[in-house]
C-alpha cells in the first residue's frame, strides 16, 4: 500500500533482461527515479517489491550492516541455521547449494540468477534450517510473541479495517496468505526464482507445517500439501473437489451466453481475457493462455468457473453506462473487475527493402511486431 511503482516492472519497461546481472543499487536507481507516486500511501493496495528493497536499506541505516550481516548474526546464527544466508553477490560462490535448472526438449539446463538483490528474493536455505526456522514461531529464541503475531496479522490500509484479499488469500504482514484449505485454516507462502521454487502451508490451529524445497523449476506445492494431508489425517470438512453434478444450474439461452462474449480488461491488474461460447457453454481464456476455462450458470448473470479443486470461483456480469462489466471473484477473495472493450486492429506492416552490396538483386527484410 506503499504507493510505489513496482521496480520490477520498471526494470522490464527499462530494456533490462532476465538473465543480466541486476544488483541492490540498481533497483535502488529505478526506485529513485520515480517522480512521483501511483497513489496515497495507505488508501489502496497495488503488488509491488519496491518497499521490501527499501526496507533492507532501513536495515543498513539503523544498524550499519546490510541486511546479509544482519541476519546471519542476529537471525540465522542463533537459531542454528547455518546454511541458509541472504546473497547479495552474483559473484559468490555458495557451499552445497543444489544448482538450478529446468529441462527443456527433456534437456536439463541451467536456470542461473543474476541477481544480487535481496529483500524480496535469494535467500537461500536447507530442509533443516526452514524447520528451525518454523519451530521459532512456536517457542520463539528470537523475536518475541508479539511480534509472531503481528507477522500472522493481517495487513490493513490506514483505516485499519480494509485488507488485502487476492485469489491467494488474505495478505499477512509476514509476506504470507490465510487461505482455507477445504474449511481449515492455513496459512501458506510460495517463492519462484530461477529454477528454485519452494511452497509451505501451515495449519495453526493443528501445529502442523508441511514444505517443500526444489530446483527444477516446477511447481511443488501439490507435494507439499499431500505431506500435510498425511500428517493431519481426516480433519477437512469440505471435500478435496467440487462435485459440479450436484450443483443447482440456472437456466438459460444460447443468445444469452452470447451476449456476454467478447474481450475484457482488468485496469488494476493489467490483465484481459475473452469470453466466448463454445458447444453451447460459456468459456473463456486470460489473453496470452490457452487454457480454457468452462462456466456453470447458477443464478441470472452469475456463473461458477469448473475446476478440478475446492475453491469456489464466480464469475458475474453487470451493465454500466452501456457497457458490460464483468467481476470475478475466487472463495473470499476481493472482487476483480473487468470492463468489456473491442480490440483495435492494426495494419499489416510494409515491408522494406534494403541493398545487398553483395548480390545483384535486392533483399526483402520484413519487419513485424
Amino acid at each position: 500500500s506503499s504507493g510505489l511503482h513496482d521496480f520490477l516492472a520498471l526494470k522490464e519497461i527499462s530494456g533490462w533482461r532476465d538473465k543480466d546481472v541486476f544488483t541492490q543499487q540498481d533497483a535502488l536507481d529505478l526506485i529513485f527515479r520515480q517522480k512521483e507516486l501511483d497513489y496515497t500511501p495507505g488508501t489502496k493496495f497495488s503488488q509491488t517489491s519496491s518497499g521490501l528493497i527499501l526496507l533492507t536499506e532501513i536495515v543498513k541505516q539503523v544498524t550499519g550492516q546490510t541486511l546479509a550481516a544482519f541476519s546471519k548474526e542476529h537471525i540465522f546464527q542463533p537459531l542454528g541455521m547455518t546454511n541458509t544466508l541472504f546473497h547479495d553477490d552474483n559473484e559468490t560462490i555458495i557451499p552445497n547449494v543444489a544448482i538450478s535448472y529446468q529441462v527443456t526438449n527433456n534437456e536439463p539446463k541451467n536456470n542461473f540468477i543474476n541477481y544480487s538483490i535481496v529483500g524480496t528474493t535469494n535467500l537461500y536455505t536447507s530442509a533443516s534450517d526452514l524447520n528451525r526456522w518454523y519451530l521459532n514461531f512456536e517457542n520463539p529464541k528470537v523475536g518475541s510473541k508479539k511480534l509472531i503475531e503481528k507477522l500472522t496479522s493481517p495487513v490493513t490500509l490506514n483505516d485499519g479495517k480494509t485488507t488485502f484479499n487476492p485469489t491467494a488469500g488474505r495478505l499477512l504482514y509476514g509476506q504470507q496468505y490465510l487461505h482455507a484449505e477445504r474449511g481449515v485454516p492455513k496459512i501458506w507462502t510460495y517463492g519462484l526464482e530461477g529454477g528454485y521454487a519452494s511452497n509451505i502451508f501451515i495449519f495453526p490451529n493443528q501445529k502442523v507445517t508441511s514444505f517443500v524445497l526444489g530446483n527444477n523449476n516446477r511447481y511443488n506445492g501439490g507435494l507439499a500439501m499431500n505431506m500435510a494431508i498425511e500428517v493431519l489425517g481426516d480433519i477437512f470438512p469440505e471435500p478435496p473437489s467440487i462435485d459440479f453434478s450436484k450443483i443447482k444450474t440456472f437456466k438459460t439461452t444460447a443468445q444469452k451466453l452470447e451476449s456476454y462474449s467478447g474481450y475484457y480488461w482488468d485496469n488494476d491488474r493489467m490483465t484481459g481475457l475473452r469470453m466466448y461460447v463454445k458447444n453451447d457453454t460459456l468459456r473463456y481464456h486470460v489473453l496470452g493462455n490457452t487454457y480454457e476455462n468452462l462456466l456453470v450458470p447458477i443464478a441470472e448473470n452469475v456463473f461458477q468457473v469448473v475446476i478440478d479443486g475446492d475453491d469456489v470461483m464466480k464469475v458475474s456480469f453487470q451493465k454500466e453506462k452501456n457497457n458490460l462489466k464483468m467481476v470475478y471473484t475466487s472463495g473470499d477473495s476481493d472482487e476483480f473487475k473487468y470492463e468489456r472493450y473491442m480490440p483495435k486492429t492494426y495494419s499489416t506492416i510494409p515491408k522494406r527493402r534494403s541493398i545487398n552490396p553483395n548480390k545483384k538483386t535486392d533483399s526483402v527484410i520484413t519487419c513485424g511486431m
